[in-house]
């Protein structure tokens, strides 16, 4: 099933569930207040015992009926193959995170940097729509699902929609054939089925993704917790290296994208134990600096401190700070 299309009916049905729950706790506390007016009223036992008795059943028939009609919507929700079309503006996030479990490259961190993503991008930003690919979901981060997914995500975006791709995993580099980057080094993100080169996603891959697919007016903010990623979306505007570098090599995006990665492309990112809790190091950093300087904080102000958490905290690693197009890193993005 597809993944966004997985986590949509997941929504609804939980959304369904949460108004039954409501609806049937509002007529137990009718059927409550009822029973405590009808027994303390002035009337024989016998009316009282009668008129409880008709207002559990009528009780139990509503309940009946809500049980009913809530298997019917659940059906209908399940029998759903395609997203259904919007005309409002909403918040997505896709959260990959891998620990390649019971590997000789296994990681600890990544599973729990989505769900502390999560927890952040839902308190603090406002996303209701999730759609997570980790070692354990069903729909595995192989090569085929994250492509697939990324590439979903900015297929069923409408314009003034605010997206979020998270990936906390391995990244890897390998010489650059085509040219097109400034170092000469190509940058790929693992993904679990990944035994060589040929099966990692290479940044030209994910690049011609966005460019095939996000559309304007659509904002994609993604970070990169893995090694090697500081270009890893082959982005044209790369800042605070010493200032800002343009890589005329690439075109502007349609829609806007700004990227922070774990580190440049020429360093690893750490798999790190903070707070007595496995996670990427740079995801704390980005989850730390938004819980201290809130969600007005400028990019600017948020890479740079992120690096200095980093920094406090022994890590070597240098997050990077690329867009899609030409942006004022003075502004809060968010």
């Amino acid at each position: 099933m597809d993944p966004q299309l997985e986590a949509y009916k997941k929504t609804a049905v939980d959304s369904l569930v949460n108004n039954f729950n409501n609806d049937v706790q509002s007529l137990k506390t009718q059927l409550h207040s009822k029973t405590i007016n009808i027994r303390n009223s002035k009337v024989s036992s016998k009316i009282k015992n009668t008129t409880i008795l008709f207002l559990q059943n009528k009780y139990n028939a509503a309940v009946n009926a809500l049980k009913k009609q809530l298997a019917k919507n659940i059906k209908q929700i399940n029998l759903t193959t395609i997203l259904p079309k919007r005309t409002i503006p909403d918040k997505f996030a896709v959260l990959i995170g891998i620990n390649y479990k019971n590997t000789p490259n296994e990681l600890y961190g990544c599973i729990n940097d989505t769900k502390n993503i999560k927890n952040t991008l839902e308190s603090k930003f406002g996303f209701n729509h999730f759609c997570f690919l980790t070692d354990d979901t069903n729909n595995k981060p192989n090569k085929q699902n994250i492509i697939y997914t990324l590439t979903k995500l900015l297929v069923n975006s409408i314009s003034g929609d605010s997206l979020f791709f998270l990936f906390s995993g391995h990244g890897t580099c390998t010489s650059d054939l085509n040219r097109d980057e400034l170092d000469g080094q190509d940058e790929l993100i693992v993904p679990i089925d990944a035994r060589n080169i040929r099966s990692c996603i290479l940044d030209d891959e994910l690049n011609l993704i966005i460019k095939n697919n996000l559309k304007p007016g659509v904002k994609l903010f993604a970070l990169f917790d893995s090694c090697f990623s500081g270009t890893i979306l082959d982005l044209k505007y790369n800042y605070l290296e010493p200032s800002l570098t343009i890589n005329s090599n690439i075109e502007d995006t349609l829609g806007q994208v700004i990227m922070i990665s774990g580190c440049a492309d020429n360093q690893t990112s750490a798999d790190a134990f903070i707070n007595n809790r496995n996670t990427g190091a740079m995801t704390f950093s980005f989850i730390e600096t938004i819980n201290t300087l809130g969600i007005s904080v400028s990019v600017k102000h948020l890479v740079e401190n992120m690096r200095k958490l980093l920094t406090d905290n022994r890590f070597e690693q240098i997050p990077q700070l690329s867009s899609g197009t030409a942006i004022d890193i003075d502004k809060s993005w968010f």
